[in-house]
């Protein structure tokens, strides 16, 4: 991957999404509208493997054909508390309206089913609770009601 790039978190590292760098544009938008073709297939490849295309005002202003500016591609998540990163979703939106959506799941899986299968019921409530940080009495008590009913 020598045409990737990498974007710096406010916190200085380095963030986990690598956009590829796009081809350069050898010719402007003619009449035929091939460099616009361009950008839709680009967007396509893009949004095929989960990224967001990136274009600045400048970027845009080059592109005379691109005279859509309802037309938007953003993230939504991975950010709330309770779900704490296991999901997102990549919504391509015209205005206000949601025109396609994109689920993108498994941020956080830290293999937590392949740990219980070593340990007892009675080590397994501590488990389960380190498996949601912000609401971690619902699996306790998921796991106990079921451990309950295994034991008679």
């Amino acid at each position: 991957m020598a045409d990737t790039q990498t974007a710096e978190t406010p916190t200085g590292g380095l963030a986990t999404d690598v956009a590829p760098s796009p081809p350069p544009v050898v010719d402007a938008p003619g009449a035929d509208g091939t460099a616009i073709e361009h950008l839709d297939e680009a967007r396509a490849e893009l949004l095929e493997d989960s990224y967001v295309l990136r274009m600045t005002e400048t970027e845009a202003e080059e592109h005379p054909g691109l005279t859509d500016d309802q037309h938007m591609i953003m993230n939504l998540g991975p950010q709330h508390p309770s779900t704490h990163g296991v999901l997102r979703v990549v919504l391509e939106l015209e205005g206000e309206t949601i025109r396609r959506s994109r689920p993108v799941i498994g941020y956080l899986h830290t293999g937590m089913e392949k740990t219980a299968e070593s340990l007892t019921y009675l080590q397994g409530g501590t488990n389960v609770t380190r498996m949601d940080y912000a609401s971690p009495i619902f699996n306790e008590l998921a796991f106990c009601a079921a451990a309950e009913q295994l034991l008679g």
